[in-house]
């Protein structure tokens, strides 16, 4: 639901503008072009504005975030996700501990209180957290296949590095978190697993006290403009090769936001796809 709300309000966005500039001087394509993706950029301000210290330290967070792709972005946001999840699972657990992302479930009848509030939120901003780092894996993302690739087998290299030690989830958040925070040396570069580990750090913070519906509802509306950034921003080239299939939702998406003249900040003009692009289709 949150997805099609975040499609909606891209389009009344382009009506709005187009409604505004109608008095004006006619603008060129090119300046139609730069607005429509500024709407597309805009999912950060969207889930989080009206936080302003909240959006200066993602932003300040972020630019550690090296290479100018946005595979390293999605995997950043995905472990950030990833450990406000196993936050809530903390909360909700009673009795042993469970060690399972997805044991977490809706109690029989709909259940009350602050997890069926917190409930439809929590489902789509991991399911789609989940389907972006799972595009990473099809390379089917805006960078190369090749880049996400190799900025995966990284990220999964720097996991088994941070995860050394523990046979179940508890108390790992913390410790990437502390992990996040040591002193380094110089040249010595933050991990994408330092940097998600950042990222969850503040949203927890500027969502605590018992705020977890609004964290749950803002990490939705993040990934749903996300989502529709990266379906427009992925080469053309790439998205034919899954229509030829049962297509990806990514792609179903780029169909429809290119129809309405949301191109993305790519060319999708004639390219050849390398290898990894063509793996998975």
């Amino acid at each position: 639901m949150e997805l099609f709300s975040s499609i909606k309000a891209l389009l009344n966005s382009q009506e709005a503008a187009a409604s505004v500039a109608a008095g004006r001087t006619r603008s060129s394509p090119e300046e139609l072009a730069q607005k429509k993706n500024e709407l597309l950029r805009s999912y950060l301000g969207n889930a989080f504005a009206d936080i302003e210290h909240l959006v200066s330290q993602i932003e300040h967070i972020q630019r550690e975030i090296k290479g100018e792709g946005e595979t390293h972005k999605i995997l950043a946001w995905h472990i950030a996700t990833s450990l406000c999840q196993i936050k809530l699972l903390e909360q909700q657990a009673t009795g042993r501990w469970r060690d399972d992302l997805y044991n977490l479930t809706l109690p029989e009848g709909g259940g009350d209180g602050e997890l069926a509030d917190v409930w439809p939120h929590y489902v789509t901003a991991v399911t789609l957290s989940n389907y972006r780092a799972y595009l990473v894996r099809q390379a089917l993302v805006p960078d190369n296949g090749l880049v996400a690739y190799k900025v995966l087998h990284e990220v999964r290299r720097e996991a088994a590095q941070s995860m050394r030690g523990y046979s179940a989830m508890q108390g790992l958040p913390h410790q990437l978190i502390l992990n996040s925070n040591r002193p380094r040396c110089n040249g010595d570069d933050e991990g994408i697993i330092d940097i998600g580990a950042l990222l969850s750090e503040e949203l927890v913070a500027a969502f605590g006290g018992g705020a977890e519906v609004e964290l749950w509802k803002r990490l939705g509306k993040f990934w749903a403009g996300f989502l529709l950034h990266l379906s427009a921003s992925t080469r053309a080239a790439k998205h034919q090769v899954h229509l030829r299939g049962s297509g990806e939702l990514t792609t179903h998406l780029w169909v429809l936001l290119s129809h309405a003249g949301f191109l993305g900040e790519t060319s999708h003009g004639d390219q050849m796809l390398d290898p990894a692009d063509l793996t998975n289709s």
